[in-house]
């Protein structure tokens, strides 16, 4: 395959692991000031949501302008989004970031969140070059190392989001919002248990694995 594909493909890869890391970032964030486990889950829905329904926009872009330059398109959007939401967070008091219903804490997210969705338009146009620089005998691996990229960009977003989740409760403990780490893992244990309670989802038998296990980290915690 040309040494051109290659390079396509490592740019487009660093762009949508940057993309990612920068959502998944910003939504354990938004959980670390607001407290709120409603904020993230409407956020984790709306990207999802989001990201479907844009595919039919953002495709017709790529259809319509020149791959290269839909692919410049995206970076300049993210980038020019990023900084607006840069400028939103450096402006705004951090106790207006706490409150879930603040419009600068909304103002943001949407910022970020058109940046991270603004860069799916190089995943789009990544598909399509495959015809356009990779002869027909070998497009078949040009299309399973495409796959292979995507995979390896949602594999290295969730590793370095969850490195840097953990340096975020790390900073939650600093506060004083969990006195220690094992408080985190207790509490993430008591909402899941609490949230299946509510819907009536398991017998009270089924939920002794889960309390079983948040006994043994108090006692552990404790002793």
């Amino acid at each position: 395959m040309p040494r051109i594909f290659y390079a396509v493909v490592v740019n487009c890869l660093a762009a949508s692991i940057t993309n990612n890391f920068i959502w998944f970032t910003v939504t354990f964030w938004a959980y670390l000031e607001t407290k709120s486990v409603l904020i993230t889950s409407l956020m984790a829905g709306v990207y999802s949501g989001t990201t479907a329904i844009s595919g039919f926009f953002l495709g017709s872009l790529v259809d319509k302008y020149k791959k290269k330059k839909a692919m410049m398109l995206s970076s300049i959007c993210s980038l020019a989004l990023y900084i607006i939401s840069i400028i939103v967070f450096i402006q705004t008091p951090s106790a207006h970031f706490k409150d879930p219903m603040s419009p600068e804490l909304w103002i943001f997210i949407v910022l970020s969140l058109a940046g991270a969705i603004a860069g799916n338009m190089r995943s789009i146009a990544l598909s399509t070059v495959v015809t356009i620089l990779v002869p027909e005998p070998q497009r078949d691996k040009a299309n399973g190392f495409v796959g292979s990229a995507n995979g390896v960009t949602f594999l290295a977003a969730s590793i370095f989001s969850g490195l840097d989740y953990f340096s975020l409760m790390e900073e939650a403990v600093k506060r004083g919002y969990f006195t220690t780490m094992t408080q985190v893992v207790e509490r993430g244990i008591e909402l899941a248990v609490e949230e299946a309670v509510k819907k009536g989802l398991p017998n009270p038998e089924e939920l002794s694995p889960a309390t079983r296990l948040l006994s043994r980290i108090r006692d552990a915690a404790n002793g």
